[in-house]
């Protein structure tokens, strides 16, 4: 049985759910690569990890961190924004605002 996993930041774990990107897998939501390591404890279980993280020095560091460590079934999916700085700026970018028009009355 495969099993799939998600890993990124809450903020971009709810612009995943908005894009339709989880499709009922399981997510890890770090907050932070510094928590990478916690991470690694359970990651070995599963047969593919998506990695939904920053396209800056810290996220392609914790990518590289995370190949070495599980090798193939590492997935970089930053490559569905490549000119944005995580998942959620492409969201921003992308996506047409919700525009709530009601009032609130007391």
């Amino acid at each position: 049985m495969h099993r799939h996993f998600g890993l990124t930041r809450f903020i971009d774990f709810l612009s995943a759910e908005r894009l339709g990107l989880n499709d009922g897998f399981d997510a890890m939501v770090l907050n932070s690569v510094a928590n990478v390591g916690k991470a690694l404890t359970i990651l070995p279980d599963y047969s593919v990890i998506a990695c939904y993280l920053d396209n800056d020095e810290a996220g392609r560091a914790a990518l590289a961190r995370l190949r070495r460590e599980l090798g193939d079934k590492v997935m970089d999916k930053s490559a569905l924004y490549p000119d944005h700085k995580d998942l959620n700026d492409y969201l921003v970018a992308t996506q047409p605002k919700i525009s709530n028009n009601s009032k609130l009355k007391l």
